[in-house]
């Protein structure tokens, strides 16, 4: 009996996206250790990112680094605003403090750019 639960191995040689990450991989992986690579591969693009917009002194809003790397994971816009909206649930949910500190750094952001910003 299969479970559901089991990896195929269809194509054992080929390099396929596995887990809830769905991340490459030439390998049979858990779900737990695609999320570890998904989320490493996720964090270094944020931070080059963040590193790239501060070089340039550019400022796109509070979402923008992770907006870009939504897109950079999967470019389809739906996507971006479907996780977006579930990052704003997260963060005013479960984080009201951070989500408080990064207003207020837009606001701060904002107010530092002038009106030509708005």
């Amino acid at each position: 009996m299969t479970l559901w639960t089991q990896r195929p191995q269809c194509f054992p040689n080929l390099a396929k996206t596995l887990g809830i990450m769905q991340v490459k991989t030439d390998r049979s992986i858990s779900d737990k250790e695609s999320v570890r690579i998904g989320a490493a591969k996720l964090i270094e693009k944020y931070n080059a990112i963040v590193q790239s917009d501060s070089d340039k002194k550019v400022y796109w809003g509070p979402y923008h680094p992770i907006e870009k790397v939504i897109n950079d994971y999967n470019p389809s816009y739906e996507y971006q605003r479907e996780v977006i909206e579930i990052f704003k649930i997260i963060l005013s949910e479960y984080y009201p403090e951070m989500n408080k500190k990064m207003q207020e750094e837009h606001r701060k952001r904002m107010e530092e750019l002038g009106p030509q910003s708005l």
